[in-house]
């Protein structure tokens, strides 16, 4: 519609993030002048979700092996899912528990489409 901008005051690249449905939900922004951080998009509007959450990243991936991966970052997830064509979900900084909502979204819409077995790893 051309309503949607984003404006940013220094040079870097804008790294997306995608919802269950392949839509972009949010992303972060990679400046080239701050040590190469990552930054969440401030301004007018939050970078949080309606639901005030950070967004997670999901990407379906091609192979045919039922494994959700979970990856740290939001640019990280898109290039290991397009190398690779394995199912990704990503979290900035590896925080999936503060998206809980989206990541039990997640989990229940792979179980319902039977994409993969839970399974449980401990720590000896």
């Amino acid at each position: 519609s051309g309503d949607n901008c984003l404006i940013i005051k220094d040079s870097g690249y804008f790294c997306p993030s995608f919802d269950l449905n392949g839509q972009v939900n949010g992303g972060q922004i990679r400046y080239e002048t701050e040590n190469n951080k990552y930054r969440w998009p401030k301004g007018i509007v939050s970078s949080k979700l309606p639901n005030g959450e950070l967004p997670l990243t999901f990407l379906k991936g091609k192979s045919d092996r039922n494994i959700l991966n979970l990856v740290e970052g939001i640019l990280k997830p898109l290039i290991v899912a397009e190398k690779l064509g394995l199912e990704i979900c990503g979290a900035a900084g590896g925080n999936f528990t503060a998206s809980p909502t989206q990541f039990k979204e997640i989990l229940t819409q792979r179980l319902r489409e039977n994409r993969f077995t839970p399974r449980r790893w401990g720590y000896a």
